[in-house]
């Protein structure tokens, strides 16, 4: 049975399953809910079924007991959780550029295992310097804040979105086509959710304070679908310039690759 890394949202931030997540508090035994669990750095991702056995039982003992020494269970919790923020971005909650860039890389392993499809979105937001300009940083601070929430909620299980840098964003899509009827298993493209991701913005994110008129956020986008030949470099590049594309077109809008 194989295993695959799902992001899940635990303890208030976006982090894999863990072992402590069925542990009892007292620490008196290790209670797995799951059948097969590997440990990927300071998290433990696993898949449903449950371990009975005794042995099974003092062999995770022991796992956790090499990872975490003689924390307990709590200790090992707020150990977690003090990763976790170190690899999330303060201001809006999202993944930051070095967590990002990891699980970028081992997706593009996986993809390639798995011969899927892997498709990358990158925007930033329109004229944010006139924002903070205009109405101080405070307001412009506000308006990553907003966007991180709408980001989150416009996501799917298992995309990876992240704040790579002032006001540029990035969001990982697995096992999904830039097109919504060619290849991949997830319920809409890449393309599709980045249009739908910039009219979000257009209606909901609104700087306080200012007027209707005054008031328009916009983001431009491009979008990419990983070829398996190309490395990570080359793909952020050509995501780049798609994102550049769009802003020299007029902004507001989603440029893409073209489907060969």
């Amino acid at each position: 049975m194989s295993t695959r890394l799902v992001g899940q949202w635990l303890f208030s931030q976006p982090i894999y399953y863990t072992m402590l997540s069925s542990m009892d508090e007292s620490n008196e035994g290790i209670r797995l809910d799951h059948e097969s669990a590997i440990i990927t750095n300071e998290l433990i991702v696993a898949e449903e079924g449950r371990h009975k056995s005794k042995k099974k039982k003092k062999g995770w003992r022991n796992k956790f007991a090499e990872k975490f020494g003689d924390f307990s269970v709590k200790q090992a919790r707020e150990k977690i959780t003090t990763e976790d923020l170190a690899m999330t971005d303060s201001l809006t909650g999202l993944y930051n550029r070095r967590y990002f860039i990891e699980t970028l890389k081992n997706e593009m392993a996986q993809a390639k295992r798995a011969n899927s499809p892997l498709s990358l979105i990158s925007f930033d937001i329109d004229f944010f310097k006139a924002v903070n300009d205009s109405y101080g940083h405070l307001a412009g601070d506000e308006v990553l804040r907003d966007l991180g929430k709408l980001i989150k909620s416009s996501t799917r299980e298992g995309d990876v979105a992240c704040r790579f840098g002032g006001e540029e964003f990035m969001i990982l899509l697995p096992d999904t086509h830039i097109s919504d009827d060619v290849g991949g298993n997830r319920d809409k493209g890449a393309k599709a959710l980045a249009e739908r991701l910039r009219e979000s913005v257009k209606s909901k994110i609104k700087i306080k304070g200012v007027k209707e008129e005054d008031n328009k956020i916009a983001i431009s986008v491009g979008v990419v679908m990983w070829d398996e030949k190309e490395s990570l470099l080359s793909l952020f590049d050509r995501v780049d310039k798609l994102m550049y594309e769009a802003k020299e077109g007029g902004r507001d809008k989603v440029v893409t690759q073209p489907l060969e």
